[in-house]
């Protein structure tokens, strides 16, 4: 196996890895903002969607895709680009969804498994666009 493709594989890893922490944080705010915060239900999935979405960028940031991006400037940026992404591979996810199931009437869990892989996917690739140009502009 070439090294360059091995450095894909081991960027995968991680960044699955990091989906695995990104998961179980979405999980447990959630939980907790339910439970023994007594939040209404969209509140506290938007709390855990938010809070997971910013545990993503970091662990993408410092462990998946090593950003070098410096500054206060950059790092917003940074940051804005990783969450309007978030936001549009989200949008995906619930139109994928809709499409599937209300439309073309797909089984629901088979589609949940299918669109969340897609999703997975999409957010790699951008999460590696946005990324790239850290290392470009070092």
């Amino acid at each position: 196996m070439e090294e360059h493709t091995r450095g894909e594989v081991r960027c995968f890893i991680r960044y699955i890895l990091s989906g695995v922490v990104t998961t179980t944080v979405n999980i447990s705010v959630f939980y907790l903002t339910r439970s023994v915060f007594e939040m209404p239900l969209l509140l506290a999935n938007s709390v855990a969607w938010f809070v997971s979405v910013f545990v993503a960028w970091i662990t993408a940031r410092l462990f998946v895709f090593r950003s070098q991006r410096h500054g206060a400037r950059a790092v917003f940026l940074e940051i804005s680009l990783f969450f309007f992404a978030r936001l549009a591979s989200g949008l995906l996810d619930m139109a994928l969804m809709y499409g599937s199931i209300l439309i073309l009437e797909f089984h629901e869990l088979t589609m949940k498994v299918i669109v969340n892989a897609i999703v997975i996917v999409v957010n790699f690739i951008t999460a590696r666009l946005i990324f790239s140009g850290a290392k470009r502009s070092r």
